[in-house]
Formats: C-alpha cells, structure tokens, sequence
C-alpha cells in the first residue's frame, strides 16, 4: 500500500469516527455559551462606566446585543446538530443490529401502503444523507462561532486603539469622522462578505479595496476561518449561497435591533425617552431589579418622604478628559491648603448637575458605592417637603468644558418624572 492510499485511508477513517469529538465539542460549547449571558451584562456595565466615549452610549448597546444574538444563533446551530447527530447514531445501531432494513414481506400491508413504504430510502442512504448535514450545520456553526470571536478580537484592537489615542492626545476625543469610516469599511465588508467576494472582481474598484480587504481580515482573525468559508461558497450554487448568507445576516440585524431597542418602539403613539409623562423602570431602584442604571435612579416613581434620595451613576471614563480639565483639578491639588477629597467631591458636583423641576440642585452629594447595582456614584438627599403634592421632573446633565472656546456646554443625560404623595404646608 502506498503512501497515498494509506493518507486516504486514514482520512476516510478520520471521517468516519469524526462524530464522537463533534458531539463533544457542540455539548461543552452549548454549556459555555449558556454560562456566557450575565457575564455580557457586566461588561456591558464596564463599557459604560469605563470605556471611552466612542463605545459609550449606544454603541456599547449594539455591541452586546449583536454578541447575545451571535451567541443564541450558536446555540441554536449545536443544539441542531446535536439533535440530528442523535438520529443518525439511531440509524447507524439499527444497521448494526438489523442488516436487511426493512422486512416489506412481513408487513402484508396493501399496495397503496406498500408503495409508500418502498418510496422510503434505506437506511444506509438516511445515514449518508444525515452525515453530509450534521457535517454541514457543524462546520457552518464553527464558522460563525469564529466570525463572532473574530468580532471580539477587532473591538478590543479598536478599544486599545482609542485607549492609546486618548492618553497621547487627551483633547482630541471627537470620533466622529472615525466613526463614518468605521460604517463604510464595515458596510463595504458585509456586502463583499454576502456576495461571495464580489468587490474582489470588480476591475479597478479591486485594487482600492485590496488594503481594506487585508486589515479586515486581520482585525477579523479571517485566516482562521477562511478555508471554512470558501469551501462552503464554492461548493453551492451563488444564488443560494447569496440567499442564506442574507437571510443569516438579516435576521441577525432585525434581532439586534429588537433587542437593543425592544419590541414597543413598534407602537406608533409611544413618546420619544425623556419626554415628558415618560417613567422608565431603568430610573426606579424598586422597578429597575437587577438592571443598572446608566445615568441616576431614585427610590420609586412615588415619593412619600419629604426628602428625595438620588443615586447619581459616576463614569469613571470622563475624569481625565472632561472633568478635571473642567474644574481645574490638577491646578487646584497642587494647592496644599485645600482639602484633596472636597476638590474631589466638587468636580464631581460640577460635572454632574441635577435639575429638580428645571432648577439646579445645590443639595449636598456623597461619594458612595450601591451594593446592589455595583456602581460608583454621588448620593445626594434633596428635601422636597416644599413641593406641592404631583408629578415633578428629575433631570441630568453633564458639563462638558470646550478647551478651544474655554466655554462650558450642557449635554442632557437622562430625564424622569416622579409623583410626590404628600405636601407640607
């Protein structure tokens, strides 16, 4: 026997005994994947507090919700091939134990039944025939699973970068323009992506889109998967090809979509956030649960006390670039007669500025922690006993200070309403 022979031999074996370690792997990453859900909200939660400002805001919301639906489209992909796996095993016993298949001679059905029955491939076909999809939904899962490993690997090089962009030039932190090309390399990735590589055909365009090519597919970990990818395009006509690479990729977005911004924004009638008679739970410790605040939050939507507590969220993330260069910290610390920790406290107050019914709040603030949502943040207790008993509105902004025109712009954060109960007076 030849060398040659001998590799396919080993291959054709290697083939054959490939079902053990697939079920392997598709139990051990079904239970990892599972696992991986609350983890994302804490990262979630450290991407708003701590991160930059380009993942900051809605950004980091789109990020997770694409990862949960990459994650249940993983899931939904070896729980599929653990379930088709499981009949093939079936058919490869009954081969085993029965070699005939089916005995039609013992059955005595009419003919109407039989030819019903004679249509039925045998089982050495079902076998084949559920090896080429099992193999298939296998390999397609482990390609997704890599193109969503691939996704984690280009945002931590992009968060880096912009990590090291932000410490050499700490006052150039608008990303707009880079935010713009972002949108055109990956909109230019996607089409190339769900046409089989049609940019790389197109005369002239090809040679621009070349570098592109390149850097995506490093930020993209592509080498690792690419084999897997042109192996399943080429062996499948365009057009289908094209047809579930489209749908695969709308549904995704429809789903990120309606996770990001919930299945009631469909209502017509619904007002725009942070308009007024608008209560969202995320403002209510007693509504909110598990879920953290990403701006301030208040006891409930109604208030019987006569002081009103609110739990300003702090965003570490905005201390070097916009609060101290705001209240002039580094200047005033240098200053051994003043208090390091009022320094503190007041650069915080005056970063963050609380409106009660449209007046700002000079209540008194303390540094604290929350055990219960795991956020840093300002506590401040605002006596209320002067206001009349109705709704009232709570509002947020951050200062941010314009170096270049050495003024100070508001930018609105988060606004709610609450009902106060009762009224002394």
């Amino acid at each position: 026997m030849d060398e040659n022979t001998e590799k396919k031999t080993w291959l054709k074996r290697l083939q054959y005994d490939s079902w053990e370690p697939e079920i392997l792997i598709s139990g051990i990453v079904i239970y990892g994947l599972f696992k991986i859900f609350p983890y994302l909200d804490e990262f979630q939660l450290y991407l708003e507090n701590y991160a930059s400002d380009f993942f900051r805001g809605s950004v980091d919301d789109n990020i997770i919700a694409l990862i949960k639906v990459s994650l249940v489209w993983l899931i939904f992909g070896f729980i599929a091939h653990l379930f088709l796996r499981s009949f093939w095993v079936a058919y490869i016993g009954l081969s085993y134990v029965y070699k005939n298949d089916i005995d039609y001679k013992r059955l005595k059905y009419d003919k109407i039944y039989f030819r019903k029955l004679k249509n039925q491939k045998s089982i050495t076909t079902n076998i084949e025939k559920l090896e080429r999809i099992c193999s298939t939904i296998f390999s397609i899962s482990i390609l997704f699973f890599m193109n969503f490993l691939g996704l984690i690997f280009c945002i931590a090089v992009i968060g880096f970068g912009v990590y090291l962009w932000l410490q050499v030039f700490p006052d150039k932190s608008d990303f707009s323009v880079f935010n713009y090309i972002l949108q055109v390399v990956l909109i230019l990735s996607v089409i190339d992506y769900l046409s089989s590589g049609l940019l790389k055909r197109i005369p002239y365009f090809k040679k621009i889109y070349y570098p592109i090519y390149k850097i995506v597919s490093v930020l993209t970990l592509s080498p690792l998967y690419r084999k897997i990818y042109y192996t399943f395009i080429t062996n499948h006509s365009k057009w289908k090809v094209f047809l579930f690479l489209t749908l695969f990729t709308g549904i995704t977005f429809l789903a990120v979509i309606t996770m990001r911004t919930g299945l009631g924004n469909g209502i017509q009638l619904r007002p725009m956030a942070y308009a007024d008679y608008v209560m969202s739970p995320q403002f209510y410790l007693d509504e909110a649960k598990d879920k953290n605040s990403k701006s301030f939050w208040i006891p409930s939507q109604k208030i019987s006390s006569q002081t009103l507590e609110v739990f300003v969220v702090h965003t570490p993330a905005f201390e070097e670039t916009n609060i101290k260069p705001l209240c002039d910290f580094d200047k005033k610390v240098n200053n051994d007669s003043l208090d390091i920790n009022a320094i503190r406290i007041n650069c915080l107050k005056e970063f963050y500025e609380l409106r009660l019914d449209d007046q700002r709040v000079n209540s008194d603030a303390f540094y604290t922690k929350s055990y219960q949502t795991k956020q840093d943040g300002l506590k401040y207790f605002i006596p209320i006993d002067s206001l009349n008993s109705g709704r009232h509105s709570l509002s947020l902004y951050y200062n941010f200070y314009n170096d270049e025109k050495d003024t100070i712009y508001k930018r609105l954060k988060a606004k709610t309403d609450f009902y106060k109960e009762t009224s002394i007076q």
